[in-house]
């Protein structure tokens, strides 16, 4: 198993979490939300003004010991030095989607140009810069879907997410909670007849398709617990009133420890449990499972090592060494990273970057 980890790629950087969230809950960065109105490329944090576009291109090696494309991106910039697009190429070298932002950098728009007729998204903002409406249709202009925010007066938390299918009838929604220092308190789900459900397929009916919605209730939830500092303690998720995810958070020094356990739906023991140690730009992960345990090393951010145990043998599957080499320009951008395992290359990013000036 490869994980990589070094991989130029976009990052959804919340606009809840940066800019009205001042809490220091390490959760408050995953609320439910839509694509922040900045996208970042990792590995280039500060693309200087005088950059036009950056187009990446990821190659990994395949099966017969090749370098093969997996995955290309273009990252355009105005003169300002703001995103204006970023457009997504597949390994056919084909154009599958772009992205338009304002120029506030605020996502405006994501079409999806592999569907017959189109599929793209729309977003509205008021006038605190906040994402209130996203709209999912078609280049024929009918709407498939629509999603509402809701929010609270200062500090403009959000409180309510509503989802609405093309005919506008409600298919679920959303209701988040506060403590009194502004920490995410609960986030609670609930379905409704028109939202998520099972469908059996007419091959088993012998008629047609038959739709059973669950319950009209609370099928999913969070629950969260903090400290008197407001630092985030236990992370509890529920599915169906059953325990299915548990979050601890511990911090010894300048340590963070992140312990996850997962929870069977049959008789609610524990299935899987992870370890994360963060330490400035250390960190580990360690992963128990119930024949296979992996562990993961990070530096800055790069996978390092990579160790497969088999607990039930005692033995040891592999033990991998990962290591990088860059090359920049004359300007001091990067334009190319390698990475090795065990001295062997597996992969090459390359960055081409067209200037103003």
């Amino acid at each position: 198993m490869h994980i990589n980890n070094s991989k130029i790629y976009l990052s959804t950087l919340l606009v809840l979490g940066l800019f009205i969230y001042p809490s220091k809950s390490i959760d408050a960065q995953n609320l439910p939300s839509y694509p922040s109105h900045r996208f970042v490329a990792y590995d280039i944090p500060d693309v200087p003004k005088a950059v036009k576009n950056i187009k990446v291109t990821v190659q990994e090696l395949n099966r017969n010991n090749s370098l093969e494309v997996e995955d290309i991106k273009t990252f355009n910039f105005r003169k300002n030095g703001s995103i204006k697009s970023v457009e997504f190429i597949n390994s056919s070298n084909e154009l599958y989607s772009v992205h338009y932002y304002d120029k506030f950098e605020r996502i405006k728009l994501q079409i999806s140009v592999r569907d017959d007729p189109y599929v793209f998204n729309r977003y509205n903002y008021n006038d605190s810069l906040l994402v209130t409406k996203r709209f999912r249709q078609n280049s024929n202009g009918k709407i498939l879907r629509k999603n509402l925010i809701e929010y609270s007066s200062y500090p403009f938390r959000p409180i309510k997410f509503k989802t609405f299918k093309n005919d506008s009838t409600l298919a679920d929604s959303t209701i988040l909670t506060y403590t009194e220092f502004g920490d995410l308190k609960t986030r609670v789900f609930y379905n409704t007849p028109n939202g998520y459900g099972i469908t059996v397929g007419k091959s088993i009916t012998g008629n047609k398709d038959e739709f059973t919605a669950w319950p009209n209730d609370t099928v999913a939830y969070l629950k969260y617990k903090y400290d008197q500092e407001g630092n985030i303690l236990e992370r509890r998720k529920f599915d169906s009133g059953a325990l299915e995810e548990k979050n601890v958070y511990t911090r010894k020094t300048d340590t963070l420890v992140t312990t996850t356990y997962h929870y069977s739906s049959f008789d609610g023991k524990i299935t899987s449990k992870k370890i994360e140690k963060e330490f400035g730009d250390f960190k580990e992960v360690t992963s128990l499972g119930s024949y296979t345990d992996y562990k993961y090393i990070y530096s800055k951010g790069q996978l390092k090592s990579e160790l497969a145990f088999e607990n039930q043998r005692d033995t040891t599957y592999y033990n991998r060494k990962y290591t990088y080499k860059t090359k920049k320009d004359d300007r001091g951008q990067m334009v190319e990273l390698r990475q090795f395992e065990d001295g062997k290359l597996i992969q090459l990013v390359t960055r081409k970057i067209e200037y103003w000036n």
